[in-house]
């Protein structure tokens, strides 16, 4: 079968693509959309269309479990794991990378930047200055204000618009 992404938030759009996605509808669904979407599937099915999308989408999602990330900083460059990053904190154009272990690495780019870089299976936009591994959360408290916990015992603001996708994550 094929793959049409739907959100509500448009910045997802390119990664849709990367993943192979026949279209890419923005919420609210306007039905004319849905149907174009749904005529291309066809169209492509006619032509036999391979390789199959779905297989595809698959071994790029399984592709990213070990993928890694190249930081640089003045002094060196890093070449880190994605399942190293518990989560990244953004302020102005610098970035502060936490890995486990405990090790920190400061980068001179936005968190802007690694938040399209990165995957959003793997990655998740907490708050307007936190990015998180997913694989990292230990528990997320909605009590006095709403933050995550993460396995190294930080604690990151979860921007209240923000909750019930993070909770939606976890389903």
């Amino acid at each position: 079968f094929q793959v049409i992404f739907t959100t509500a938030y448009s910045e997802f759009a390119i990664r849709a693509f990367r993943y192979n996605a026949i279209d890419y509808l923005l919420k609210p669904i306007e039905s004319g959309q849905l149907i174009a979407a749904v005529n291309k599937i066809k169209s492509l099915q006619n032509a036999n269309r391979q390789p199959s999308q779905m297989a595809q989408l698959l071994a790029d999602l399984h592709a990213q479990q070990h993928e890694k990330l190249v930081i640089r900083t003045l002094e060196t460059t890093h070449v880190v794991p994605l399942t190293d990053i518990m989560h990244i904190q953004g302020e102005a154009n610098y970035s502060t990378f936490f890995l486990r272990g405990g090790e920190q690495i400061l980068a001179s780019k936005p968190l802007k930047y690694y938040h399209e870089l990165l995957p959003v299976t793997l990655f998740f936009r907490a708050h307007q200055s936190h990015l998180l591994n997913i694989n990292s959360v230990r528990k997320v408290s909605t009590q006095d204000g709403c933050s995550v916990i993460l396995e190294n015992g930080a604690e990151i603001p979860l921007a209240r618009h923000r909750k019930e996708a993070l909770l939606k994550l976890f389903q």
